[in-house]
């Protein structure tokens, strides 16, 4: 989710998801903030099973150290029309 408030340039997204599963209740949830999301994502985890909080928790700072490293480093402008956008015209 650190990799989406990046992009966008804020946490403070509204969005809504929905799950394919006939057994989820409520079958759609929406957030207000991807920090909210993925604190539910955390919590859901645990509740089923899957992951203790803490390796939970310690997962989502690594995820966002990753997130802030390849946001600064790796990520490249897409072309529009055959063209970088941090590229004059004239470049090759």
């Amino acid at each position: 989710m650190k990799m989406l408030s990046l992009y966008f340039g804020t946490d403070k997204v509204t969005f809504t998801v929905t799950s394919a599963n006939t057994n989820a209740n409520p079958n759609s949830r929406t957030y207000t903030s991807f920090t909210d999301a993925a604190l539910d994502v955390v919590e859901a985890r645990i509740l089923q099973g899957i992951h203790t909080r803490s390796a939970d928790l310690n997962g989502r700072q690594v995820g966002k150290s990753v997130a802030r490293w390849v946001f600064k480093h790796a990520l490249r402008p897409l072309k529009k029309h055959g063209h970088s956008h941090d590229h004059d015209e004239d470049e090759d």
